[in-house]
């Protein structure tokens, strides 16, 4: 399996400094994520994991994009109790096969 290299967006490097997140904290939901899905909407493909945000353990969504030879993460945030099931059976997230 080859491991394709994974960059940050300028959108994501902000985000991380406004919101005061450990930088190695999206690459590392990533790299560990429980679920995968494409976003019916957007478009987007987003990865779900679970980290410690803000003194608590939370599921965050990391959405990204996927090119030949890199993988970009565009933005990282913190999903509310029940946000990812309601986006499931609404149909807007597609399950997807983890690549």
């Amino acid at each position: 399996m080859v491991t394709k290299r994974i960059i940050y967006s300028e959108h994501l490097r902000y985000r991380l400094k406004t919101r005061k997140i450990d930088y190695e904290l999206p690459g590392k939901v990533f790299s560990k994520a429980q679920d995968s899905f494409s976003d019916t909407i957007t478009g987007s493909k987003i990865i779900i994991g679970i980290a410690e945000y803000a003194g608590k353990i939370r599921e965050l969504a990391v959405i990204f994009k996927e090119k030949d030879d890199f993988i970009q993460l565009i933005t990282v945030h913190p999903l509310r109790a029940g946000e990812k099931e309601k986006r499931i059976q609404s149909g807007r997230w597609v399950k997807d096969e983890r690549t």
